[in-house]
């Protein structure tokens, strides 16, 4: 399901129609985890023992994407790091989904422009983060309560799956460095206050996708190479918990 883009419960093979109109092999993967393995590629020319990545994305909507041991991670129904969806607050506004209070509902792009409506043309992110970093008080309340909701999402997912990175992706995080900043700064705060809370997470450990080299059109061609190399060697393997499995020659793309 894409509650965002209205697609319903029920299966379509996209795939299979678009392979019958440009006539070639198709790939279909989650946007934010075909993300998650474009920034785990960009990282690993950098670090190359890096084994785990998680990926968040915020903007229109909220999920995640994490590779472990350079696998990428994608459950059973292929809704694993759809948190989004977690409910943070039951007292709060109807998602679109159909619960209330939903991550996404509290601190996505558009709850973002509902809560300080004074950017335009999708900059309300950008406006708010940098006007709480110069210090308006108003400001610094909305934009508090927005990165406390996104930090507590990184702590579910520092704690569940121990990565050795999270990279921040999406409208939301294209605010720039007042918006990793007041993250980071909230990381901080509450490794203050517990060890076991500074063990879990660090704001060294959180970091912005490249703007110069968007993670998703990287973890896109990794997938394509996956459909149109299945025999190719190499060292970097990617596969799902269904068992589907291939090497992708030369290990990044």
């Amino acid at each position: 399901m894409a509650v965002n883009l209205g697609v319903g419960s029920e299966p379509y093979d996209l795939a299979e129609e678009i392979e019958l109109a440009v006539g070639a092999p198709v790939t279909i993967e989650n946007d934010v985890r075909a993300a998650a393995l474009g920034a785990f590629e960009s990282l690993l020319l950098e670090e190359q023992g890096l084994e785990s990545l998680t990926l968040v994305s915020l903007g229109t909507g909220i999920s995640a994407g994490v590779v472990l041991h350079g696998a990428l991670l994608r459950g059973d129904h292929g809704m694993a790091g759809e948190i989004g969806h977690v409910v943070v607050d039951e007292s709060g506004p109807l998602c679109r989904c159909g619960q209330r209070g939903c991550l996404e509902a509290m601190a996505a792009g558009p709850a973002i422009a509902r809560a300080w409506p004074k950017g335009t043309d999708g900059t309300a992110a950008t406006a708010l983060f940098s006007a709480a970093v110069q210090g308006d008080p108003s400001a610094r309340k909305v934009a508090s309560r927005i990165t406390g909701h996104v930090t507590t999402a990184l702590t579910w997912l520092a704690a569940a799956y121990d990565t050795e990175v999270i990279v921040l992706a999406g409208g939301v995080p294209q605010s720039g460095d007042d918006f990793l900043y007041m993250v980071r700064d909230q990381v901080q705060q509450r490794g203050a206050t517990s060890e076991l809370a500074a063990r879990r997470l660090r704001p060294d450990q959180v970091t912005l996708a490249s703007v110069d080299d968007p993670p998703g059109p990287r973890g896109a061609a990794a997938l394509a190479a996956k459909q149109l190399l299945p025999q190719a060697g190499g060292s970097r393997t990617y596969e799902s918990k269904e068992g589907n499995m291939s090497k992708l020659k030369g290990g990044s793309v």
